[in-house]
């Protein structure tokens, strides 16, 4: 853990906050496809009960453009704003 901090303050300091958060997200992504099926369930569960409806993303609106909160759990489902599915509903 110790070598991925340092490793991201070091991206973080050469190429800004931007692209250090998108290297965080991607090795997350990443290590949670490892996981099997069933800890992947596990986890969300378990994350869900730990942050319920307080963490929030910004999705941008594809019709609009404009920026969008949704919570976290609703990204990419029919209440995202930034899909096609959801104006096509």
């Amino acid at each position: 853990m110790n070598n991925f901090v340092f490793g991201l303050e070091a991206i973080l300091n050469e190429k800004g906050a931007e692209h250090a958060v998108e290297f965080a997200h991607k090795q997350m992504e990443e290590m949670f496809a490892m996981l099997p099926k069933t800890k992947q369930k596990q986890f969300k569960e378990q994350f869900r009960s730990a942050v319920g409806d307080c963490v929030t993303v910004t999705v941008k609106n594809c019709l609009t453009g404009k920026p969008v909160q949704i919570r976290w759990d609703q990204v990419g489902g029919p209440c995202d704003p930034s899909t096609e599915r959801y104006h096509s509903m």
